[in-house]
């Protein structure tokens, strides 16, 4: 099974989501999402489709890369 490249990063995308002053709830609303849903990823309990995340760096203003973890570039736990 192929690994996703890139995961969204909560903590960014919270950060982004502040510094531009927009609430959880209307970014939500703007991205076609329940709150509960961008909640969930900004804790980093879900994680974003491709599109979403796209969506969401494109309403922050940013690079679709300042907003994700490049996953083949972090190593991988190794087994016991």
């Amino acid at each position: 099974m192929e690994r996703r490249r890139y995961r969204i990063d909560g903590a960014k995308v919270r950060g982004w989501r502040e510094r531009n002053g927009i609430e959880q709830a209307l970014l939500a609303v703007q991205l076609g999402v329940r709150p509960a849903t961008l909640c969930r990823v900004e804790l980093g309990r879900r994680n974003a489709s491709p599109s979403l995340t796209l969506a969401i760096a494109q309403r922050m203003g940013v690079d679709f890369t300042d907003i994700t973890i490049d996953t083949m570039k972090q190593p991988r736990a190794l087994s016991a």
